[in-house]
Protein backbone atom coordinates (compact mmCIF):
# COMPACT_ATOMS: atom_id res chain seq x y z
CA UNK A 1 0.00 0.00 0.00
CA UNK A 2 1.47 3.76 -0.80
CA UNK A 3 -0.08 6.60 0.36
CA UNK A 4 -2.94 7.19 3.18
CA UNK A 5 -6.00 5.72 3.06
CA UNK A 6 -9.54 8.00 3.67
CA UNK A 7 -13.16 6.66 4.00
CA UNK A 8 -14.56 10.72 4.83
CA UNK A 9 -12.70 12.64 7.31
CA UNK A 10 -11.28 9.14 8.64
CA UNK A 11 -7.40 8.33 7.50
CA UNK A 12 -5.08 6.13 8.07
CA UNK A 13 -1.26 6.43 7.42
CA UNK A 14 -0.10 2.40 7.68
CA UNK A 15 3.28 3.23 7.20
CA UNK A 16 3.64 5.38 10.18
CA UNK A 17 0.67 3.51 11.81
CA UNK A 18 -1.21 7.09 12.50
CA UNK A 19 -5.15 7.34 12.21
CA UNK A 20 -7.16 10.76 12.63
CA UNK A 21 -10.56 11.83 12.36
CA UNK A 22 -11.46 15.49 10.95
CA UNK A 23 -7.85 15.80 11.58
CA UNK A 24 -7.53 14.78 15.14
CA UNK A 25 -5.29 11.91 15.84
CA UNK A 26 -7.38 9.00 17.38
CA UNK A 27 -4.84 6.39 19.21
CA UNK A 28 -5.52 3.04 18.44
CA UNK A 29 -3.73 -0.71 18.64
CA UNK A 30 -1.25 -1.70 15.97
CA UNK A 31 -3.85 -4.44 15.14
CA UNK A 32 -6.38 -1.94 15.40
CA UNK A 33 -5.07 0.43 12.55
CA UNK A 34 -4.14 -2.41 10.39
CA UNK A 35 -7.56 -3.92 10.84
CA UNK A 36 -9.42 -0.62 9.65
CA UNK A 37 -7.04 -0.25 7.25
CA UNK A 38 -7.99 -3.20 5.53
CA UNK A 39 -11.17 -2.03 5.80
CA UNK A 40 -9.99 1.16 3.84
CA UNK A 41 -8.00 -0.38 1.03
CA UNK A 42 -11.19 -2.62 0.19
CA UNK A 43 -14.38 -0.66 1.05
CA UNK A 44 -17.03 -2.66 -0.95
CA UNK A 45 -15.62 -5.98 0.15
CA UNK A 46 -17.36 -7.86 2.92
CA UNK A 47 -15.25 -9.53 5.30
CA UNK A 48 -16.36 -12.74 7.41
CA UNK A 49 -15.20 -13.26 10.38
CA UNK A 50 -12.99 -16.56 9.87
CA UNK A 51 -11.38 -14.78 7.19
CA UNK A 52 -10.66 -11.59 9.73
CA UNK A 53 -9.60 -14.27 12.26
CA UNK A 54 -7.00 -15.35 9.42
CA UNK A 55 -5.80 -12.25 8.26
CA UNK A 56 -5.19 -10.76 11.58
CA UNK A 57 -4.38 -13.64 14.09
CA UNK A 58 -3.34 -16.12 11.74
CA UNK A 59 -5.94 -18.52 12.98
CA UNK A 60 -9.25 -19.33 12.65
CA UNK A 61 -10.45 -20.22 16.11
CA UNK A 62 -13.92 -18.87 16.83
CA UNK A 63 -14.10 -16.04 19.85
CA UNK A 64 -15.14 -12.41 19.67
CA UNK A 65 -11.87 -11.02 19.05
CA UNK A 66 -13.08 -9.67 16.06
CA UNK A 67 -15.69 -8.11 17.55
CA UNK A 68 -14.25 -6.27 20.62
CA UNK A 69 -11.53 -4.69 17.78
CA UNK A 70 -14.15 -3.57 15.78
CA UNK A 71 -16.41 -2.09 18.86
CA UNK A 72 -13.21 -0.42 20.24
CA UNK A 73 -12.42 1.13 16.69
CA UNK A 74 -15.79 2.54 16.41
CA UNK A 75 -15.64 4.27 20.33
CA UNK A 76 -12.21 5.53 19.67
CA UNK A 77 -13.05 7.31 16.32
CA UNK A 78 -16.52 8.21 17.30
CA UNK A 79 -17.54 6.94 13.89
CA UNK A 80 -19.96 3.98 13.01
CA UNK A 81 -17.76 2.52 10.33
CA UNK A 82 -18.66 -0.76 9.75
CA UNK A 83 -22.06 -2.00 8.90
CA UNK A 84 -22.96 -5.59 9.78
CA UNK A 85 -23.91 -8.27 6.70
CA UNK A 86 -26.07 -10.67 7.73
CA UNK A 87 -24.57 -13.96 8.14
CA UNK A 88 -21.47 -12.70 6.06
CA UNK A 89 -19.77 -10.87 8.07
CA UNK A 90 -18.86 -6.74 7.72
CA UNK A 91 -18.26 -4.27 5.37
CA UNK A 92 -16.93 -0.27 5.19
CA UNK A 93 -20.17 1.83 5.60
CA UNK A 94 -19.96 4.16 3.08
CA UNK A 95 -19.16 7.72 4.40
CA UNK A 96 -21.87 10.14 5.38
Amino acid sequence: MTGPLASGDVIVDLSAYVVSVSGEPVDLSPRQVELLALFLATPSRVWSRDLLHWVCWGDRRPSGRVDVQLCRIRTRTGRDLFRNVRERGWALRAPA
